[in-house]
């Protein structure tokens, strides 16, 4: 059913229904003529008819096919920054589709193919499997919108495989107490030294310093700490951090005169001065295992120090904001930084243990006789620390006299 009639002064406007339970569709024909807006509205219903039948390409597709692609990213940025509560994944999600557009050649719709993706996709060398699946992620948020829209005829991301995770290929080497000194010392910069201390002592990850703000510190109270707000952690929930002194102090060092509370207060070193700092230090970057000492090394060692020094797994979970207590004591442990010696050493001794007098000459430890001779009542032996009192020497029958008195060591 198709008609045309006047609306809104002289201008006539046009009403198509292909079937009995469709809406009508209406629209201007920009025509005070009848007999023009007649044929408008024919070979608008003949347009209509074609692409119900899938003989055309739908008009709104078509016009879209002839905007910029950055037209259509702004449409969707601009509608999920109303939907989206993380400012973090907002501008991630704007990166990665900008980056994409640049080194994919998108300019419009038309060249918004899978194959472009995926060949860019197989040219990268310096980006994780991780990396790469976060661009997918990101694409295809924006695909299923143009295709929600009814903008493109088919959502070509949709059948995009992610890459397989081998997960990581390396571990985080956590600095010991030696090398954080040598760390700080050697950095005099009082911006980089402040950026070092707060990411040691609060474990706090290399975005979320970037973004605190002057508004998120809190240290006039009885406890200092940062409010970590929820759009700039990982998690997407509110933490209140900790603040160890030092961190106070050396924040206090680069404080600006009257900053605003939206003020960013850390300005993180890129990656190669980090690196810089750490070869002046004498810190490795890799050491003999393949262990790296990267950004986040600081965070993994913030969660080892605090276990090394006897601080409740419970607790240095909660610092930590994990999820769960086997990333705290398994994926941010550095175990060679745990006091392990020391505490083997500090076990009691469960039971007095009787060491044979040829112990030395059986290649255990060098035990230091001291005594009595014989006819006395018994001897002491000191093995390593552990002192021992085996039985008398009359009841360990004649061998073990005769070992004895061929041993010097056992002659008054």
């Amino acid at each position: 059913m198709k008609k045309i009639m006047r609306k809104r002064g002289r201008i006539w406007y046009g009403r198509i229904r292909l079937n009995p339970t469709d809406r009508e569709i209406e629209k201007s024909l920009k025509t005070s003529d009848k007999e023009i807006a007649q044929k408008k509205l024919n070979d608008w219903a003949r347009q209509i008819e074609r692409e119900h039948e899938g003989l055309a390409i739908p008009a709104k597709i078509r016009q879209a096919a002839q905007l910029p692609l950055g037209s259509h990213l702004d449409f969707y940025l601009g509608e999920k920054s109303r939907e989206w509560t993380s400012t973090k994944n907002y501008e991630l999600t704007e990166d990665r589709l900008k980056l994409l557009m640049r080194e994919c050649g998108w300019k419009t719709l038309r060249d918004f193919d899978r194959l472009s993706f995926t060949q860019w996709r197989g040219r990268q060398r310096n980006r994780s499997p991780k990396t790469l699946n976060n661009f997918l992620t990101a694409v295809r948020g924006f695909s299923s919108w143009l295709y929600a829209n009814g903008l493109i005829e088919e959502n070509p991301f949709k059948e995009v495989r992610p890459l397989k995770m081998k997960g990581q290929t390396f571990e985080r080497k956590a600095l010991s107490a030696d090398e954080i000194s040598r760390l700080l010392e050697t950095v005099k910069d009082p911006m980089r030294r402040a950026v070092y201390i707060t990411a040691l002592y609060t474990g706090l990850r290399r975005a979320e310093i970037e973004a605190v703000e002057y508004g998120d510190l809190h240290l006039d109270a009885k406890a200092p700490y940062i409010h970590a707000r929820a759009s700039t952690t990982k998690n997407g929930k509110d933490a209140m951090i900790a603040l160890h002194p030092a961190v106070v102090d050396a924040i206090l060092t680069i404080g600006k005169n009257n900053p605003s509370q939206t003020d960013r207060i850390f300005d993180v070193p890129a990656m190669k001065v980090f690196r810089a700092d750490l070869k002046k230090a004498g810190i490795a970057y890799k050491d003999e295992r393949g262990n790296k000492t990267d950004f986040h090394a600081l965070r993994t060692t913030c969660c080892t120090q605090m276990l090394a020094t006897g601080i409740s797994p419970r607790i240095v979970q909660a610092h930590m904001r994990h999820s769960e207590i086997k990333l705290t004591t398994k994926n941010y442990t550095d175990v060679s930084q745990l006091p392990t010696t020391a505490a083997v050493n500090s076990l009691p001794d469960f039971a007095p243990h009787t060491v044979h007098p040829n112990a030395t000459n059986a290649g255990i430890g060098s035990p230091a006789v001291s005594g009595k001779c014989e006819g006395e009542t018994s001897i002491s032996v000191n093995n390593g620390g552990l002192k021992v009192t085996p039985r008398p020497v009359a009841g360990h029958g004649g061998k073990w006299r005769r070992e004895r008195d061929s041993n010097p060591r056992y002659h008054c």
